[in-house]
């Protein structure tokens, strides 16, 4: 139990060992408001010198012994520290959490925390799944759950199956985490879950979801949950958005068909809504989700205009900004798309939650019929061309795989031989380190031969100068010289033979010989050259001083 004051005192009973003197109750540190520092000031020398300011910085309790056996577990009590405050450097971006990095602070929105929790909430694959409600992952608490709640990756990898049904396979999934290596697992398969999507998972880690990290986190969900809500806008889905192609006003230039096709989702959204207001006649032009619709007119009549009226006019004509954004609410929740923004959330021109309603809006409530006969004969021509554009764009793509797949292939080959060659380097390597194996052995029992036959030689000359009657000194002296004339004719032998006495000359230890004698004579012609120069000039100064010229 870590973190936990001792109860009672603790005594050693080993080998009924003298006690231990009862340890003092530990004090929790107390956070010192910390001292504005000041900056430094020009003195003179006169002044008396400013005495250093002592920063509050309690030290940590000391640690208890460790556990052995047989004896009561010592819990240890280790400080808390205060969190560092952050200041909020844009006043128009609430804050609710933040966490400080190396490059910098990250400003955490409680509007964008509760938004994706009511969108993860009303999700019906995600509210009715069994394994999160027999976790007790769902519903989600905005306030205060929704980290807490991802940690294990339950929740995440539900997520993504839900916007994507396969995405994660299910038999991978750890249904009821229990560790941290079965948490780390579910992570893995969200942040591989999620590259399949196409979400960018840069600098994400399964330890960074695991602790909650709030930027990281909702980074993610939003990722998501913008896949999800932009994956029908496109004419593919929804082939009455080629009238859009015309333009929605002065500053969107027409496209073809191709090109519309080829688009972003965002750009699809604010020609449709540029359509709309062109269509009511309302004299503006949105290009962006967050300064163009802070007034709230925009929604006003985009929602009359895709609800044939059902929605009135009346917010257009309040002057107050605020009363005007509550009718505009109101307007959304009669058509069932009041998701992801608040009033508040309009006044602020949130861009990331303003393109969600927007999205929630246009797949509920297009707003836009199939096109006319004219209309239709016009995109079966584009579209014509457009297959036309296709077919060849398609023989290319062919040829360049084609030519993509021989390249590889050759590649391979090249990859194949050179191991193939790498592999009979090493086997030639083996042979001559056998090779040489073999003769060191050779010349081992040899040596040991030669050795035998000067030992029997040495016995038989001992018996007979003991046979001569030669003294001992004698014998030894005639001994010791017959073994030096051995060994000299075994030491030639080997000269001549070109094989070293003990050990084999290497090519590293030849070219480290060569080495060194090369700069032994560099170092000699150094010096040789350096003798020379000062010779020469102590000659110089001799000639200077008996010409008297100083």
């Amino acid at each position: 139990q870590v973190g936990q004051p001792y109860s009672q005192p603790l005594t050693h009973t080993v080998a009924q060992t003298q006690p231990y003197p009862q340890p003092k109750p530990q004090l929790q540190p107390q956070i010192q408001p910390q001292i504005p520092l000041q900056q430094p000031q020009v003195q003179s020398y006169s002044q008396p010198r400013p005495q250093p300011v002592a920063i509050p910085n309690p030290r940590p309790q000391p640690l208890a012994m460790p556990v052995v056996s047989n004896l009561p577990v010592i819990p240890i009590s280790l400080p808390l520290q205060k969190p560092r405050s952050v200041i909020n450097t844009n006043p128009e971006q609430p804050v609710s959490a933040s966490s400080s990095s190396s490059v910098g602070t990250h400003y955490i929105s409680k509007e964008e925390q509760r938004a994706f929790v009511e969108f993860i909430n009303s999700h019906d694959k995600i509210s009715q799944d069994k394994d999160l409600m027999n976790a007790g992952l769902v519903p989600i608490n905005p306030d205060s759950k929704l980290y807490q709640n991802v940690s294990n990756g339950l929740l995440l990898c539900k997520l993504l199956n839900a916007i994507r049904a396969g995405t994660v396979p299910e038999a991978q999934i750890k249904k009821n985490p229990r560790t941290i290596f079965e948490s780390t697992e579910n992570q893995n398969l969200v942040i591989l879950g999620a590259k399949k999507l196409g979400c960018s998972v840069v600098n994400i880690g399964p330890q960074d979801l695991i602790e909650g990290k709030p930027h990281l986190v909702l980074g993610l969900i939003w990722q998501v949950i913008k896949l999800d809500l932009l994956s029908k806008v496109s004419v593919q889905e929804h082939p009455e958005l080629c009238q859009l192609i015309s333009g929605g006003s002065n500053t969107l230039e027409p496209m073809s068909l191709q090109q519309m096709s080829q688009i972003a989702p965002e750009q699809v959204l604010l020609r449709w809504i540029n359509h709309h207001l062109k269509n009511a006649g309302y004299n503006k032009t949105v290009s962006n989700f967050s300064n163009d619709i802070q007034d709230g007119s925009v929604y006003t009549v985009l929602m009359n205009q895709i609800s044939n009226g059902h929605c009135s006019l009346d917010p257009l004509r309040e002057t107050d900004i605020a009363k005007r954004l509550d009718m505009v609410w109101r307007n959304a929740q009669s058509l069932g798309c009041a998701k992801f923004v608040t009033p508040s959330d309009i006044s602020s021109g949130n861009s990331k939650l303003n393109l969600a309603f927007v999205a929630n809006l246009f797949n509920m409530h297009p707003g836009i019929s199939l096109p006319s006969m004219e209309d239709l004969e016009r995109l079966r021509q584009q579209n014509a061309q457009m297959a036309s554009i296709l077919s060849e764009a398609e023989a290319r793509l062919r040829q360049l795989m084609a030519d993509r797949q021989l390249a590889e292939e050759l590649q391979n080959m090249e990859i194949q031989a050179a191991r193939e060659r790498e592999l009979e380097r090493q086997r030639q390597l083996e042979l001559s380190e056998a090779l040489a194996r073999e003769e060191q052995q050779k010349e081992n029992l040899s040596y040991q031969e030669k050795r035998r036959q000067k030992t029997e030689e040495i016995q038989k000359t001992s018996a007979f100068l003991q046979r001569e009657n030669y003294s001992e000194s004698q014998q030894r002296d005639y001994e010791r010289k017959i073994i030096q004339d051995q060994q000299q004719n075994y030491l030639q032998q080997q000269r001549t033979n070109r094989y070293p006495v003990q050990t084999t000359t290497t090519t590293a230890a030849a070219s480290r010989q060569a080495k060194q004698w090369y700069q032994r004579r560099v170092l000699f012609f150094f010096f040789f050259f350096f003798f020379l120069l000062f010779a020469e000039f102590y000659r110089t100064i001799d000639k200077v001083r008996k010409k008297k010229i100083f």
